[in-house]
């Protein structure tokens, strides 16, 4: 697991509220919010195939409809356009794992496991349509949740996070890092026996 942290936008609020992060805000179109996700670079010392992966939710806007997950390649150090494989997920079933300490880890499992190659770099992206869905990240530099003496000196991960100003071109947030937990499968190689029967 990653160290807590304080959470994070899930797209950007209106230019009109205060932000408790320095980034820049969103643009209202008056007809809807842009939405503008977030990733986490990531690695794997072994080639193996991904089941799932934890994220930890501060925030979730019920009255948006759906949350979506994806796995991207990194090209050139940055999210690439294409999606290796990508989960949609209601925000009700998300909601009831929001939490004030990041104690509760939301499982978004993939529909099939997903193959990481120990020679690429990739990406794990969220994407929504409220500024009020928030996840954990961890900021060098800053002090941990729940522990009030306790200042994170090293980055949990090697690879930095990243922010969309509009789904395509990604700012590199070189101090923050997303806490996920990443699961990869461990499959059964034990002799399995099949017995065929002709029809009469």
């Amino acid at each position: 697991p990653l160290h807590d942290a304080l959470p994070i936008w899930i797209g950007y609020l209106p230019q009109q509220q205060t932000m408790k992060k320095d980034f820049p805000a969103s643009v209202w179109t008056g007809q809807a919010w842009s939405w503008d996700p977030i990733a986490q670079g990531f690695s794997v010392d072994e080639s193996c195939f991904i089941s799932k992966v934890g994220v930890y939710f501060a925030n979730v806007d019920t009255n948006a409809d759906i949350i979506w997950f994806e796995i991207r390649e990194l090209v050139n150090g940055y999210p690439s356009k294409e999606s290796i494989s990508r989960k949609e997920i209601k925000s009700t079933v998300i909601a009831p794992f929001a939490t004030a300490d990041a104690s509760k880890e939301f499982s978004v499992e993939f529909s099939c496991p997903v193959y990481v190659d120990s020679s690429k770099s990739y990406a794990f992206v969220i994407g929504g349509f409220s500024p009020e869905t928030r996840v954990y990240i961890s900021t060098l530099g800053n002090q941990l949740l729940g522990q009030p003496n306790t200042v994170l000196e090293q980055p949990p991960l090697k690879y930095t996070m990243f922010r969309s100003l509009n789904g395509e071109t990604w700012n590199a947030q070189q101090f923050d890092t997303m806490k996920i937990n990443l699961y990869r499968c461990v499959f059964d190689m034990s002799p399995t026996t099949y017995s065929f029967y002709a029809e009469n």
